[in-house]
């Protein structure tokens, strides 16, 4: 519980904390808040409004009673994508685009980390002992973590792996596309590409 102060009576009251931070909690009673409200107009909670998608930039209604104002995206599937899309991915130099594929050729997964009936979250991932080389990878492409893996047997190595999801991953492999060269690992980068590209088309 928190302490709150009534904006209308001044009293000091007790709410439950995640309701201080909802910006809620403000009135002590109905009473209170019935009062507050007086000589005030009442919003139309029934006045729709347009925005454009944050992801898909298509225009959608939303507001009044079956929407918020504050909604950003058109769709679920649409905020799915646009939460892995921070920060923004690096444009890379041609070299470094070069070296990258061949880092992902070799050591690198690209998968569906998580298959869903809307969207799949699809990862780009390069696990190595080198830890300097995926903090590389991160610098030069501005997205993505590096992680310690978990070690099982006490003499392996320690090993590390730097991955990214989703758009962040189809914006890095459209720029190692032309570089790599393992078939197999191209197929996937270009399923990656295509089903995230097919999202602002449909």
């Amino acid at each position: 519980m928190a302490q709150s102060i009534c904006k209308e009576c001044g009293n000091e009251f007790f709410v439950p904390a995640w309701d201080l931070r909802r910006g809620r909690g403000l009135y002590c009673s109905r009473e209170c808040y019935h009062q507050s409200r007086k000589g005030k107009p009442s919003p139309d909670r029934r006045k729709r409004i347009i925005k454009k998608c944050g992801w898909c930039s298509r225009e959608f209604e939303t507001g009044g009673r079956a929407g918020s104002k504050d909604q950003r995206y058109c769709s679920n599937r649409c905020s799915g994508f646009a939460r892995v899309r921070n920060p923004v991915t690096n444009i890379l130099a041609n070299v470094d685009a070069a070296y990258l594929a061949g880092i992902v050729d070799g050591e690198g997964s690209i998968i569906i980390a998580k298959k869903r009936q809307a969207r799949n979250t699809w990862r780009l991932a390069v696990a190595n002992t080198d830890i300097e080389l995926l903090e590389w990878c991160k610098e030069k492409t501005g997205v993505g973590s590096v992680n310690e893996k978990k070690v099982y047997e006490s003499h392996h190595k320690r090993s590390f792996s730097w991955q990214c999801y989703s758009s962040n991953a189809k914006d890095i492999l459209e720029q190692l596309l032309p570089y790599m060269v393992i078939e197999r690992k191209k197929e996937s980068a270009m399923q990656c590409i295509n089903e995230l590209n097919a999202i602002k088309e449909c």
